[in-house]
Parts: C-alpha cells; sequence; structure tokens
C-alpha cells in the first residue's frame, strides 16, 4: 500500500523516482520555521541533486507565502493546504524526509513525527525538547545554536 501512494502521489506531481522528497506536514505555525527552512533549501547549490520540498497543512504563517513567493525554487516546491487523514498518509508515503523543526518548543511532542517514524520515514529535528530523546538511528539533530 504504502509503494502504490508513494508512486501515485510522485506521479501525479510530477516528482521522478529519484527525487528526495522533503516534507514538512501539520500546521504551519511560526514556530515550525518554516521560512529558515525555505532559506536553506533555497541557498542550497542548483547542481545538487534532484529533490522537492512539500508543505502539507493550513497556513497559519502568512509569511511563508510571501517568503515563497520571492524564491527561486523552479518547480520544487509543491504546497498544499489541510490534508485529511488519508492524503497526509499519502504524502508521507511518497516522503524521503520530513523535517520538523520547532523554535520554541514547550516539551510538546510531535503527531507529524510519530507517524513518520511509524512509517519508517527519518526526521529532521531539534535537538532539544522532546526531540533530543528521539532514537538517533531515525532523526537527524539541528543543534539549536544553529537554528
Amino acid at each position: 500500500l504504502k509503494a502504490r501512494r508513494r508512486a501515485a502521489f510522485r506521479r501525479r506531481h510530477g516528482i521522478g523516482p529519484e527525487t528526495v522528497v522533503f516534507a514538512s506536514l501539520g500546521f504551519v505555525t511560526p514556530n515550525k520555521i518554516i521560512t529558515e527552512v525555505l532559506h536553506a533549501l533555497s541557498d542550497l547549490p542548483h547542481g545538487l541533486s534532484d529533490w522537492c520540498y512539500v508543505i502539507g497543512g493550513e497556513n497559519r504563517d502568512p509569511r511563508v507565502q510571501k517568503l515563497v513567493r520571492t524564491l527561486p525554487f523552479q518547480g520544487r516546491l509543491i504546497i498544499l493546504d489541510y490534508l485529511p487523514e488519508e492524503e497526509f498518509d499519502t504524502v508521507l508515503a511518497a516522503t524521503d524526509a520530513v523535517i520538523n523543526l520547532r523554535v520554541p518548543t514547550s516539551g510538546e511532542t510531535s503527531g507529524t513525527v510519530c507517524r513518520a517514524l511509524a512509517f519508517g520515514i527519518p526526521c529532521i529535528v531539534n535537538n532539544h525538547g522532546w526531540y533530543a530523546e528521539l532514537p538517533d538511528g531515525a532523526t537527524w539533530k539541528v543543534d539549536p545554536s544553529l537554528e
């Protein structure tokens, strides 16, 4: 089922099988620092291997849309609105790594990270709060001093 969902989502959005898909899913809020992620991705060298970034979830951060219009992503960005549960799982199935950063964090857990790890998808998280306790073999942890 996961392989079929992965293939269907990638086909629907014109994503090749070799393309690395990063995704940030759930409510788009300022503390998820998606604007910083967008800046970091836009700074990647153009010759870097094929990748795309999916932002999926109700947007509660107007800075994200504003920034998207100014950065040159050349088809590497997919923005989806609120995702019903089945579509959320379909996007997860098509994802190679979830980016789920939060600054600040107040010790909350992340349903998106829990679901991604259950799907066997590695996550990029902050190395503080609840996230610091996640297994190193399943996460890449960003040092808070680098945020």
